[in-house]
């Protein structure tokens, strides 16, 4: 119904916006006392919108570009992948993945996007194609529609293939991804990374299946929940961190693969968390009892 999306939607926007509108807050403070141009020399993005228009898109996270990992002015760099998952929720709404015949639909128009733009990197296409438009977003949000389809076929398999458990498939994933990495650092071939991914789609679907099954303790489950509180500020303000713990730390910006960036990493770290209690114990809880009440409603 009409007033289902409407919630639906609601729903989505508490639980992005608030904390990413602090995000955007905190980047504008260091802007503001570091000066524009080492926190641009720092991280490109990190650039006070010039116009109405990029205002507006950094304050929506609806960046107006096929390639959203390109577009060049993001106050809270990592949020281009954000307006990637805002136009999947909006095609959710509209039923895309309503049924399993519609989700397959769109699994194929899908995977033909891949297709074709593996066949346009494999002749010198930029890669951000694969990974950084809002097509290549595709896939992964179909297979996970599809994950719900048929999370227990897919459960019944794990268990045939003794993968039900989750330490075994979660350790499948790790093994895949060190398989990858140390190919492609010895062999170098451009295909390697695309593969990964779309392998790590695949053991993706199953450790949700498993996970979905799976009965913690609840000493485990209260771990669980301290830790998931904390994921989405981490990701949106550790940048932010690493250049306050480099300024703590070294009077500079610094980054990169050195004593002095891994140092900053390092305490980065610590300072994200901490910036991330903001999120987590401040902002979350007022915005999950607004939420609550929509999935209530929506009952």
């Amino acid at each position: 119904s009409v007033s289902g999306v409407a919630r639906y939607l609601q729903n989505r926007a508490l639980r992005l916006y608030p904390s990413y509108w602090f995000a955007l807050i905190v980047s504008l403070v260091l802007i503001a006392t570091l000066g524009a141009e080492p926190m641009q020399a720092y991280n490109s993005h990190f650039v006070v919108p010039p116009d109405a228009g990029e205002w507006l898109q950094n304050l929506t996270i609806v960046f107006i570009d096929w390639i959203p990992f390109d577009h060049a002015i993001r106050l809270v760099p990592p949020t281009w992948a954000l307006t990637v998952e805002i136009f999947f929720y909006v095609l959710i709404a509209l039923g895309v993945s309503r049924t399993r015949r519609s989700t397959w639909i769109w699994a194929g128009v899908s995977l033909a996007y891949v297709i074709v733009a593996v066949s346009a990197h494999a002749v010198g296409r930029n890669g951000d194609d694969l990974y950084g438009a809002i097509a290549a977003g595709s896939l992964p949000f179909a297979m996970g529609a599809l994950t719900w389809h048929y999370r227990e076929e897919i459960y019944r398999i794990a268990g045939m293939i003794h993968l039900d458990k989750p330490g075994r498939a979660i350790g499948l994933r790790w093994l895949s991804w060190g398989a990858f990495l140390t190919a492609h650092q010895l062999i170098g071939r451009y295909w390697l990374i695309p593969l990964g991914n779309y392998v790590n789609i695949g053991l993706s679907m199953l450790i949700v299946c498993v996970l979905f099954h799976a009965r913690p303790a609840e000493r485990l489950k209260r771990i669980d929940k301290a830790v998931g509180d904390f994921s989405y500020p981490i990701y949106l303000l550790h940048w932010q961190g690493a250049a306050i713990a480099s300024m703590l730390l070294f009077g500079e910006l610094v980054r990169g693969p050195t004593p002095a960036g891994l140092s900053a990493a390092a305490l980065g770290l610590v300072i994200t968390v901490l910036l991330g209690f903001v999120c987590a114990r401040v902002i979350d809880p007022a915005v999950e009892r607004r939420r609550a009440k929509i999935r209530k409603a929506t009952i």
